[in-house]
């Protein structure tokens, strides 16, 4: 299926495709036909490009069941921390006006 490694492996739920993750960052499917005595990868293609969220996250994808769709979850951005005012004794600063 492939001449490099490949990870977090996915059969699509019909059976017909495995889909995995390279190292290059690329979905990949690996159309199967299978009888009862054999199982042959037809053709391998590239699916399209997909980050890794990191943080160890395992199953990061999923496939629909004729995939034609994917839920891929992303690792969220952290905004900077907006700083807070507080105010003390505010009653007091009311009486001033």
């Amino acid at each position: 299926m492939s001449d490099a490694a490949g990870n977090y492996p996915r059969w699509r739920r019909d059976g017909k495709e495995l889909i995995y993750w390279n190292l290059d960052g690329q979905l990949m499917a690996a159309a199967i036909r299978s009888d009862a005595a054999r199982l042959d990868v037809e053709a391998v293609r590239p699916l399209f490009e997909m980050r890794s969220p990191g943080g160890g996250v395992r199953s990061f994808y999923d496939a629909s069941r004729d995939g034609q769709r994917f839920l891929h979850s992303v690792a969220a951005e952290q905004a900077a921390a907006t700083p807070i005012t507080l105010v003390t004794n505010w009653p007091a600063l009311l009486k001033k006006n």
